[in-house]
């Protein structure tokens, strides 16, 4: 009896944690907290009272069962003591059975305390588990929180990355559009431009045959010439023979003076002699005016060949517009390429942009590796969770069919949910994988598309530059037949001063005054060594003189280039920009005009106003008259047209009645300076003087700069031109001849 006590004894001991009681704390530590309380309250009866009552309170029960068990067997005993007085016999087996039974209930009393001991550790064991539990339940909505923020901010990179592409694309098309409409027109220009070359091409053949006809029309000129010579030669030889007839006549009339008959004779000779005289001058007289005609007839003809020289001159300026609009070309074709350039920094902030999406989804695949390692070490633990509840079961048999329900129930539930939650994960990785495949592809169509556009773009660029290279040999082509068509011109010129010579030659004045003015030319000397670019200033001195017979003998040209190259040799060691180049041209120009103006206006002043008492002439109101007459005097000594004479009269008086104590002289002469100015920087624009020198002197032909700057448009001298083009003391000898001397000149 007592062995089978001590065993449901010590089985109640062992049953002491249910398995009820187990599977209810795993089940509210592992699923419990993802469910409602509602669903979790069995579990917590099932632990307050297994645990709270059965467990605890197990201890107490059983102590006290012992205890009233040992009190029975010890009345029992005492009973059995009593009844066994009369047995003495059995005493000793009975005190040694109490012995032992003492000495069993100290092992009982040990084993109660190593099994609370290892109730105490069991209870730790499963404090740690479900501290780890919930540590890592921590850990996985954490990862879960993260995984969304990382899907949010991947989301919202593929939004900026979808607007940026269309953004870049429209404006792309855009920039595309434009393209297209500059190759527009740079087609339509260069097709005006082919025209314009061939109408000038067909102007200057009309113009070349012109100047065969004329080079013609001159050699016959030249023979009837020498025809009139011959025929002039012939007439003089005939009155010679006649006045050497005259004088054998005169000593047969001296030696015959007593023969009437021969004196009648001789006086008829004589009258007859003196009618072929008449007629021989009458004839003369006749071939010098057919002569002036054909000469006036000549001028009429180069007066029109001028005209036309002067429409070449328009249309060479036409040709200089198609080389501005070149040039505007140019620069849009260099904003094209900038535009261009900052595309292509923008696709490349998309590629980094791209490639920083592709290193988010490193780090998202990282993570979601840590995740499933973190997801895998989990089940570990539920796996081993598994098997300790597996090896407690084991040990244990089932309580009732009821809690075995319970648990399959639990368990079905929890197989359940696990596989809830691979779906989920699965569920996750594809949206990944497609999150991730959609912005690769758009990507890829992106650069594809980029690809295309740069490919367009190069294939624009190769096409412009060809453009660009035939338009810069058909400027070249131009600028030959340019200088084929000045040359020409020269030789026009040359031809024309030929003529001018024989017209000269037929009257004595116009041989006075060519002779003083050779006296002058005689002390010119050679400016340049550079032939062409000498010519060239003297082709542009020879336009101003038809204006400004002032500047005549004064090389005008050549001093103003040699004194920009002056000033250009001593600022920044010879560099220099066409821009500036242009401006000191136009500057020298006009101060070089302006003293030389000034001192011939002066000298004509003092020689031909003379107005005299200017009070007495107010008084009367005839200074208008007399001034207005002195100023035209003025004007036509400076070759300068009258009309603007009333003008410059009224300017005159005004100045001078605001004026008081002025001096008229004074007066007339800064109003003449100032409207001879206003003439000459009107007429510098119009023949485009400062920029055909500027032109000629940048010209590779020359060789007086080279350019070190395409972009900028800057050059530098060379030694040649700073050797050469230096205003030396002989030029400055030729710009102050006397005003006294040239007026003697022109009264000669």
């Amino acid at each position: 009896m007592l062995t089978i006590r001590l065993i449901t004894n010590l089985n109640k001991r062992k049953k002491k944690y249910s398995l009820s009681t187990v599977l209810a704390w795993l089940y509210l530590k592992t699923i419990g907290r993802m469910l409602p309380e509602k669903w979790n309250q069995w579990a917590k009866s099932i632990l307050h009272y297994n645990i709270a009552d059965n467990v605890v309170q197990t201890d107490d029960l059983l102590n006290s069962n012992r205890e009233k068990e040992l009190k029975d067997e010890n009345e029992r005993l005492k009973e059995k003591l009593k009844e066994g007085s009369k047995k003495e016999e059995n005493q000793s087996n009975l005190n040694q059975e109490l012995t032992k039974k003492e000495k069993e209930i100290t092992k009982l009393k040990e084993q109660v305390k190593s099994l609370g001991e290892e109730k105490e550790i069991f209870a730790k064991f499963f404090a740690a588990q479900a501290q780890q539990i919930e540590d890592l339940e921590l850990e996985n909505e954490e990862l879960k929180s993260k995984l969304a923020g990382l899907k949010k901010n991947y989301s919202e990179l593929v939004k900026i990355a979808q607007k940026r592409g269309e953004e870049f694309l429209a404006q792309f098309k855009e920039k595309s559009e434009e393209i297209l409409h500059l190759q527009k027109e740079l087609i339509e220009c260069s097709k005006e431009f082919a025209n314009k070359i061939e109408t000038l091409s067909a102007d200057i053949e009309e113009k070349d045959g012109k100047i065969v006809s004329f080079t013609k029309f001159n050699e016959v000129l030249e023979q009837e010439k020498k025809e009139m010579e011959n025929k002039n030669n012939a007439q003089q030889q005939t009155i010679f023979t006649k006045d050497q007839k005259i004088k054998e006549q005169d000593d047969l009339i001296n030696s015959f003076r007593e023969n009437k008959d021969i004196n009648q004779t001789v006086k008829k000779e004589n009258k007859s002699l003196r009618a072929q005289n008449t007629e021989l001058k009458s004839k003369f007289s006749k071939l010098n005016n057919e002569s002036d005609t054909k000469i006036k007839e000549l001028k009429n003809q180069l007066e029109e060949k001028q005209a036309e020289l002067e429409q070449a001159k328009e249309k060479d300026a036409e040709v200089e517009n198609l080389k501005q609009q070149l040039e505007k070309e140019k620069t849009n074709l260099n904003t094209i390429e900038k535009e261009k350039k900052e595309l292509e920094s923008e696709v490349d902030k998309l590629q980094e942009k791209s490639q920083k999406l592709e290193e988010s989804n490193v780090e998202i695949k990282k993570q979601k590796a840590d995740l499933e390692g973190k997801l895998k070490s989990s089940q570990e633990e539920n796996k081993k969770l598994q098997e300790q509840v597996q090896t407690l079961e084991k040990g244990k048999e089932w309580e009732s069919a009821g809690i075995d329900d319970s648990l399959k129930q639990t368990s079905a539930k929890k197989e359940k949910q696990i596989e809830q939650l691979q779906e989920e994960r699965k569920q996750a990785e594809y949206q990944a994988k497609a999150d991730i495949t959609k912005p690769q592809e758009e990507k890829r169509g992106l650069l594809v598309k980029i690809d295309s556009l740069k490919e367009n773009l190069s294939v624009a660029q190769e096409q412009l530059q060809k453009q660009l290279k035939l338009n810069n040999q058909e400027l070249l082509e131009l600028k030959k037949e340019k200088r084929n068509v000045d040359t020409k011109l020269e030789d026009m010129d040359k031809k024309t001063k030929e003529v001018d010579a024989i017209s000269i030659a037929s009257t004595t004045k116009k041989t006075l005054f060519h002779s003083m003015k050779s006296s002058f030319s005689n002390g010119s000397y050679d400016l340049f060594s550079n032939k062409k670019l000498k010519e060239f200033l003297s082709h542009k001195n020879r336009e101003l003189k038809k204006g400004f017979p002032e500047l005549e003998g004064k090389h005008f040209c050549h001093n103003v280039l040699g004194e920009t190259i002056k000033s250009l040799s001593n600022q920044s060691d010879g560099k220099f920009e066409s821009n500036k180049l242009l401006e000191l041209l136009k500057n020298n120009l006009k101060k070089l005009a302006s003293e030389i103006i000034e001192a011939e206006v002066k000298g004509v002043v003092k020689k031909y106003c003379n107005i005299g008492n200017i009070d007495k002439e107010l008084r009367d109101g005839v200074l208008k008259g007399k001034l207005l007459l002195s100023i035209k005097k003025c004007m036509k000594n400076l070759s300068w047209d009258e009309e603007a004479a009333n003008a410059i009269t009224d300017s005159v008086l005004n100045n001078f009645h605001s004026k008081d104590n002025s001096n008229l002289q004074e007066i007339v002469s800064e109003e003449l300076i100032k409207g001879r100015m206003e003439f000459f920087s009107s007429n510098i624009e119009l023949l485009q003087l400062a920029s055909s020198i500027r032109d000629k002197f940048l010209s590779p032909d020359q060789k007086m700069c080279v350019q070190t700057s395409k972009e900028n448009n800057e050059y530098e001298l060379t030694d040649k031109a700073k050797k050469e083009y230096t205003p030396n003391s002989s030029m400055s000898h030729t710009n102050s001849t006397p005003v006294s001397v040239k007026q003697e000149a022109r009264s000669r």
